[in-house]
């Protein structure tokens, strides 16, 4: 089935998303600088079986602007059921990644009903700690002075996303282990794919435009001054997933395991050699994560 873009009108503002496979929904809501086409490689996996939608939020991908009337993330979660049930989606599971996960959050107590599962991938539902918010609006600040991303920040935010870490590990001699030789290998082929995503990003956030920029720099403080949906978790009554990536720059183990206690049933797995793109640095490990806790509910 193509991946090419579909058009809804939310809001007033034309909101992009992909449309693959049959089945079940499931809805892939990326975060802060995603788009929909990171999630291509888990869609693959999985639109044999299931009805995948992802999803381009406002300021990012294709989805270039935002509805003057949106004011915060419970705003954009609410404009994404009103494009549900345009699609006539009555139910569906939400899988979601960084600030997607506050964002999926809030669809699911705003319409408990419609939302049958929820898999949340290095995020954090809780209010975002005081040192995040002071470094994150710095970074805001120069891009609004600046009127853009400069190369020197552009390369400072894409290395926050993700594993520099395997980098390190796949500098040794060739007198070790069979074993640990497979591991450097292996660490070897991450650092390739995060140098390449990284270069990627750094370039993409250069260019873009006065338009998205404009709608990017709204959604960064929603992101950024989110409320703490962990008040109302014992209001969720559905599976969870949680995932976290053991060398994740903008989330810690500390929030996942929070996020575990406070929802009640929810399974929490710890994802190797990745960072805060996991979707993207563990593709196949991910890929399976999902697709088991989605045959299991």
């Amino acid at each position: 089935m193509t991946t090419h873009s579909h058009t809804l009108t939310i809001a007033g503002q034309p909101l992009h998303y992909t449309d693959q496979g049959q089945g079940n929904t499931l809805v892939f809501i990326h975060g802060l600088l995603g788009n929909k086409v990171q999630w291509q490689s888990q869609i693959d996996a999985l639109k044999a079986n299931y009805r995948c939608i992802a999803i381009d939020l406002w300021g990012h991908g294709d989805s270039q602007t935002m509805p003057e009337n949106t004011a915060n993330l419970k705003d954009i979660a609410s404009q994404l059921l009103s494009m549900l049930t345009a699609l006539n989606i009555n139910s569906c599971s939400l899988i979601s990644l960084g600030t997607g996960c506050a964002i999926a959050s809030e669809m699911a107590l705003l319409s408990p009903k419609n939302i049958n599962a929820l898999v949340m991938i290095n995020g954090f539902i809780g209010f975002e700690p005081e040192v995040n918010c002071v470094k994150y609006q710095g970074m805001l600040d120069e891009v609004q002075l600046n009127n853009g991303i400069s190369t020197a920040l552009a390369k400072q935010i894409a290395t926050l996303f993700f594993n520099t870490q395997a980098q390190k590990t796949a500098v040794k001699t060739d007198t070790v282990t069979n074993a640990v030789t497979n591991e450097i290998e292996s660490a070897s082929v991450d650092s390739q794919i995060s140098d390449k995503a990284m270069a990627a990003l750094a370039q993409q956030l250069t260019e873009i435009n006065a338009v998205q920029l404009s709608a990017l720099v709204k959604f960064v403080p929603m992101a950024i001054y989110k409320r703490d949906t962990l008040e109302d978790v014992e209001r969720f009554c559905l599976p969870s997933l949680i995932l976290a990536s053991n060398n994740n720059k903008l989330r810690t183990p500390l929030e996942a395991y929070l996020m575990q206690d406070t929802l009640d049933g929810s399974q929490l797995t710890q994802i190797p050699n990745a960072g805060h793109w996991v979707h993207l640095e563990q593709a196949e490990q991910l890929k399976q994560l999902i697709s088991q806790f989605l045959q299991q509910h």
